[in-house]
């Protein structure tokens, strides 16, 4: 008959108090982990996304400096009076004195 460890060790292994405290440190440094990942208030997961917002606003500036640099070039270019006029009736519907504008739209 061979000779096996009975059940009784298991358990008694199973719960020991050295065992009972590995497991403990074990379970506390999960739940830690799982707290800093996503429940507190400076999570990986808050930062990911932060991160991410962070990039867009960064292209989103990129563009509205190259929009400001086109507007800055399209100010240094000498434009006369008749441009100014035909711009102000065209684009903001402006009129002179006792003139009648009737806008025309395009269909695309």
């Amino acid at each position: 008959m061979s000779k096996r460890p009975s059940i009784h060790r298991y358990i008694k292994q199973l719960f020991s108090t050295h065992s009972l405290r590995k497991r403990a440190v074990w379970i506390a440094i999960g739940v830690a982990f799982i707290w800093v990942g996503f429940f507190d208030s400076h999570s990986i997961y808050k930062r990911l996304s932060w991160h991410t917002e962070a990039q867009s606003i960064a292209s989103e500036n990129l563009e509205l400096q190259q929009e400001i640099e086109r507007l800055n070039r399209q100010l240094e270019v000498d434009v006369s009076d008749e441009v100014i006029e035909q711009l102000a009736r065209e684009e903001y519907g402006m009129r002179k004195e006792g003139e009648t504008v009737y806008p025309i739209k395009e269909i695309e």
